[in-house]
């Protein structure tokens, strides 16, 4: 593993972040390719291509083949717990309910041990 490589890479994730919220950019936006990014931010091209995997990995960014690399859509990004509210969390976040369903299961502490949750699906 090329530690130089992983240290530049984090930083350079970190700056097509601030590049993302400096530019105003939503979710669904087309970001620059990979070379004008790496141009942009003044980084090496294979800096640049590690650190957009990250962040697709990280579901910041999603690509398409043959068309550009884009922003991903926010997802939830919370722990559910005692007081928290789907109906809330999509109404701050702009997405609308729908009549789908989905479901999702919280891990408790104690080993093998989870609990069902039906949830109203909001287009996440």
């Amino acid at each position: 593993m090329n530690h130089y490589l992983h240290a530049k890479a984090d930083d350079a994730a970190e700056a097509i972040e601030n590049y993302i919220s400096m530019h105003n950019l939503n979710p669904h936006d087309r970001i620059p390719s990979e070379r004008a990014m790496a141009e942009e931010l003044g980084i090496n091209r294979t800096t640049c291509r590690e650190a957009l995997k990250r962040l697709e990995n990280e579901h910041i960014l999603y690509s398409i083949v043959g068309s550009g690399t884009y922003v991903a859509p926010p997802k939830l990004r919370t722990s559910i717990g005692m007081g928290f509210s789907l109906d809330a969390y999509c109404e701050a976040n702009g997405f609308k309910r729908s009549n789908k369903l989905i479901y999702c299961y919280q891990y408790l502490d104690y080993p093998r041990t989870h609990q069902f949750i039906l949830l109203n699906d909001c287009g996440l």
